[in-house]
Formats: C-alpha cells, sequence, structure tokens
C-alpha cells in the first residue's frame, strides 16, 4: 500500500498511516493536520494555528507498543488542541511526545485506553479526556462529535463539553515504574466517564493530578493558573465512578491529588499518596477503601542542620458514605526516611478531615487480611501530628477487635448523632469510643460498659520461669481456674472518663439523645473467694481485674 500524507481541507474521510510500528493516526480533513510516517512510528506536523493554540483533528488516534506519536508543534505553542472524530477508541500503549512546554488536550468521546506501555514526553500539562468539545469564550466549540471546520480561537480554553454518554478513560500503564507522568511541575488530568485505573500508575512531581468523572451533559470548567489549568465542577450536575484495583496507584510529591466521582472505590492494595508536602482532596457520593488499600500523606525529612523542612499534606474527604473494610486505611505520617537524622528534620503530618453526610463504616474484615482498617494520624519526629477531624450522622464499627481503629497522636474531633459497635449501639451522653477504636497522646475515651475481652496465652518454654499466662483484658470476667490462688494485682485500667474541661485536648460531641431510664441489670462476677467451708462464691468487685498464672515446667509449656 502506498503512504500518502494529506493535509487538504474539506475531505470527508482521512488517509490511514501505516507505520512501521503500525500506528494507527488519521486525519480527518478539518485542520491543516499533516501525518507521515517515520522509523519510530508518526510525526504530526502543521495543524491550524491561531496565536498560542494549534488545533489538530485525527479520524483515528491508536499508538501500538514500542511507537510513538510525534507533536513537531513549534516551541512557542502554548496549547495543543487535538480531538478524534472517528468514533472509535484510542488505544495508546507507546509513546505521546511533544516539543516545547505546551499543554496537550487529547479528546475523544468514545474513549481512551492506556496500555501498560503507554508513556508521555511533553513539557507542558496533559490533559485527557472523553469530552464531546474543547470550550471557548464567546461560545466557541471545538468539537469531536460535530466535526466542522473549527472557528480558530487564540483565545484559552474555558472548559469541556460532556455528552449523554461519555467514553470510559482506562490507565493500565506502568511505563518504567511511573506510568503516566508529566514534567516536573505540570498537571495531569483525566476526564470522562467511568475512569478505571487497571494496576496502572499516574504520578507527578511538584505538579497536580486531577481526575473528574463525569456521567454526561455536563460542564467541567477550566480555570487557567499559570501555564496550566485547574478543574472546577461547579456545572457538573451528575458524576461517575472513579475505580482502583490490581494494586494501581495514583502517586504526587510536592503536589495536590483532586478526586471527583460518584462512587470512587480503591482495592487490591490500590493506593493514592501524596508526599512531601502535598494535598489529597476527595468529593463523591460513596468512597470505599478495602482489601488493603490506602490513602496517605506522608513527608519525611531533607538538608542538614535539624531544619524544619515540608509540612505533611491533609487529607479532605466530603462524601455522603464512607467504608474502610478489610484493611483500609487512611492515613497521614511524619518521619519517613531513610536515617534518623532525617526522621528529626521531618515536618509535621498533616490533618485528616471527614464529612460524611449520611454514614461511616469501619470493619476488620477477614481473618486472612493482616493489617488493619484505621483511620490515623502519626508522628514520628519532635513537631506536631496533624488533627482528625469527622463529622457523620453515623459510624459503625464492625469486627473491629484489633482490626478497626481510629488513631491520632494528636487531637481528635468527632461529632456524631450515633455510634454503633459491632452492631450494638451505644448512646451514652456524651458518646464514648472504646480505648481500642481511637487513641490519643493527650486523651482516651473509653466506654462505661465493657466490650469483649481477649484471652492470651504466653509460654515459653526455653525459660527457667516458663508458664502458661492466661490475661483477661478491658472490665469484667473471671479467672479461669477456681483451683488456683488469685492475684490481687490489676492487670488492666479500668474504664475511664476524663473531665470535659481539658486545654488542648480532643473533643467529642453528639447530638441531644432521649436516654431511657436505667432498668435492672445482672451484674457480671468479676472475681470469687473460698469461704471456710471450701465452696467458691462470685463476687461483683468493679475495681480489679483478676489475672490468673499458672506455673508450669519447660517440658509441660512445650507441650501445651
Amino acid at each position: 500500500m502506498k503512504l500518502i500524507s494529506s493535509s487538504i481541507l474539506g475531505l470527508c474521510c482521512g488517509t490511514t498511516l501505516i507505520a512501521p510500528a503500525s500506528a494507527q493516526i488519521t486525519t480527518d480533513g478539518t485542520t491543516n493536520t499533516t501525518v507521515t510516517p517515520t522509523d519510530n512510528g508518526i510525526q504530526i506536523d502543521n495543524g491550524s494555528r491561531a496565536g498560542g493554540n494549534l488545533f489538530h483533528s485525527f479520524e483515528e488516534f491508536s499508538i501500538p507498543n514500542g511507537s510513538e506519536a510525534f507533536f513537531n508543534n513549534a516551541s512557542d505553542i502554548v496549547n495543543i488542541l487535538s480531538r478524534v472524530t472517528g468514533g472509535n477508541i484510542s488505544n495508546i500503549d507507546g509513546l505521546i511526545r511533544a516539543n516545547g512546554a505546551a499543554n496537550l488536550f487529547l479528546i475523544n468521546p468514545a474513549g481512551i485506553i492506556f496500555g501498560e506501555g503507554a508513556r508521555l514526553d511533553i513539557g507542558g500539562s496533559f490533559y485527557g479526556s472523553t469530552a464531546d468539545s474543547i470550550l471557548f469564550p464567546d461560545g466557541i466549540e471545538f468539537s469531536a462529535t460535530n466535526p466542522q471546520r473549527p472557528i480558530l480561537t487564540i483565545n484559552v480554553p474555558i472548559g469541556l463539553g460532556l455528552g449523554n454518554n461519555p467514553g470510559t478513560i482506562i490507565n493500565q500503564s506502568v511505563a518504567e515504574g511511573v506510568g503516566l507522568t508529566v514534567a516536573p511541575g505540570q498537571n495531569l488530568a483525566l476526564i470522562g466517564g467511568n475512569i478505571i485505573l487497571e494496576g496502572g500508575i499516574i504520578s507527578a512531581s511538584d505538579g497536580n493530578i486531577e481526575l473528574g468523572s463525569i456521567a454526561g451533559n455536563s460542564v467541567v470548567d477550566l480555570e487557567l493558573d499559570n501555564s496550566s489549568f485547574e478543574l472546577e465542577y461547579d456545572d457538573a450536575t451528575n458524576f461517575s465512578d472513579i475505580t482502583l484495583n490490581q494494586g494501581a496507584r495514583i502517586e504526587t510529591t510536592e503536589a495536590d491529588i483532586n478526586l471527583r466521582g460518584d462512587e470512587i472505590s480503591l482495592t487490591d492494595g490500590s493506593q493514592i499518596g501524596s508526599f512531601l508536602g502535598g494535598d489529597i482532596n476527595i468529593e463523591a457520593r460513596e468512597l470505599l477503601i478495602n482489601n488493603g488499600a490506602n490513602i496517605t500523606t506522608a513527608t519525611n525529612g531533607e538538608g542538614d542542620g535539624g531544619d524544619i523542612t515540608i509540612e505533611g499534606g491533609d487529607i479532605t474527604i466530603n462524601i455522603e458514605r464512607l467504608n474502610l473494610q478489610d484493611g483500609g486505611q487512611i492515613s497521614s505520617t511524619s518521619g519517613i526516611a531513610t536515617s534518623q537524622e532525617n526522621i528529626t528534620q521531618a515536618g509535621a503530618a498533616g490533618n485528616i478531615t471527614i464529612n460524611a453526610s449520611e454514614s461511616i463504616e469501619i470493619s476488620g474484615g477477614s481473618d486472612n487480611i493482616v493489617v488493619p482498617s484505621l483511620i490515623a494520624i502519626s508522628s514520628f519526629t519532635e513537631n506536631s501530628a496533624g488533627d482528625i477531624n469527622i463529622t457523620t450522622n453515623s459510624l459503625s464499627l464492625f469486627n473491629i477487635q484489633d482490626q478497626g481503629q481510629i488513631f491520632s497522636s494528636d487531637d481528635f474531633s468527632l461529632e456524631t448523632n450515633s455510634v454503633s459497635v459491632e452492631e450494638q449501639e451505644v448512646r451514652p451522653e456524651p458518646i464514648l469510643i472504646p480505648e481500642t477504636l481511637i487513641s490519643s497522646l493527650h486523651r482516651v475515651v473509653a466506654p462505661r460498659e465493657p466490650l469483649n475481652s481477649e484471652i492470651a496465652q504466653i509460654c515459653h518454654p526455653r525459660t527457667t520461669q516458663a508458664k502458661s499466662e492466661f490475661i483477661i483484658t478491658g472490665r469484667g470476667g473471671i479467672t479461669p481456674n477456681t483451683l488456683e490462688a488469685l492475684q490481687i494485682n490489676p492487670i488492666a485500667p479500668d474504664w475511664v472518663e476524663l473531665p470535659e474541661a481539658q486545654n488542648n485536648s480532643s473533643e467529642i460531641s453528639s447530638s441531644s439523645f432521649s436516654v431511657p431510664n436505667p432498668t435492672p441489670q445482672i451484674v457480671e462476677a468479676i472475681g470469687w473467694i473460698r469461704d471456710e467451708s471450701g465452696e467458691v462464691i462470685l463476687v461483683a468487685d468493679v475495681n480489679n481485674v483478676t489475672g490468673y498464672d499458672s506455673m508450669q515446667k519447660p517440658r509441660q509449656c512445650a507441650n501445651n
């Protein structure tokens, strides 16, 4: 087949160019775009220019692994605006390259799939979208669904218009261990229907990552910020889903991550992480984090002399429902470093703010989950950690024995109407949370009534004083064997409620409750004594917790 380069305006259909690496890139004839095969793939020249904007229009745009699409633009171009009009999905598994520091827009309403080998080598920001059109002032549109000869404009884009059914964006890229990435200081945005990261990576350094999932018939505004654009959703009315699975990652350093969608889910150890000072902002109807997935910000130390460097980023989540299951975590950490010197230089950890208008559920999950489900802030430096602030209508904690926690090494505040623990609702006034669920260096609040106890057996057969030791934790319970002596010294603290007036302490508040009058209850026996006749009598002694210590010989201990 003879290879033809076409720049004729007004052609009904473009000419397919088969490059040596089989790149499938076709012009649709509505712009002055020319495409030429090269040893590496396809070179894209000319286009229709207006000031700093350069317009390209393609009927098809796909790049196989090992191939490239090279936008050979002039170095003074600010925005490369490209559309795909043929109705076929763009399969990009190779390299997209451009000259200078131009931003690159690629819109294809049919969908975009970034394969495992997909890479970006551009000097500016990248905006991949399944929008129908790129919007400009005065009602001008560069439309992929109505591919007329475009009205050229020198104005900067002001928005993306999404049609009735925006296509899906899938990212599987793991190229060079960083996946889809842009130059330092530049933004990377994916805006479309459902957005799915199937083990893929999106990363940026000192530049923001934006994911917006739109259900249709909406506009996402573009706000110019220096040479890049930020996304605004004030005019968006319907949202779709964002999914991270198979260990997918979204990572930034010294930059923010912003996600906007309907249902956002992280599974299979997937991670959203902002390091060295970046914030994570999530807005959705529902957020699900399970099976070891996590959302985290972290900072470490740099430089000499113990200087305080970068503060940890904040995590802000505005949703209706939050579910943490099977080791799902939200955390902010300070002091992640390779040496003790660096740890002392790290800045403070960030804050975690969660506004869940309906509910938050934290579940420990199945026995094969090693890590707990938790919301946590920790700092391994002399600097204070951030705060955890949670506002929700209902907080539910299921199967949380050593598996579901809220942990803060600084202040913690909770505002909720109800708390359910292992499906047994606790409604004292004010709301109190078990020590095993919420821990703070400044304040620990435990419930008035005991939860489940734990029994642990410790046996060290190689020691000279080998023994089996049973410990009953919490408040309540009796010694496991009435034939042995009673140890009087307590082995676990009683439940406590700290005074309300306390400076720099956590606050836990709730709406008013109508609490019924107390009814007579059976008091659990937590101790025993022998009378003169040798009979065992159970007693209720609320001040002590008993323990049982059975001394054994090493061989006996080893056999148990």
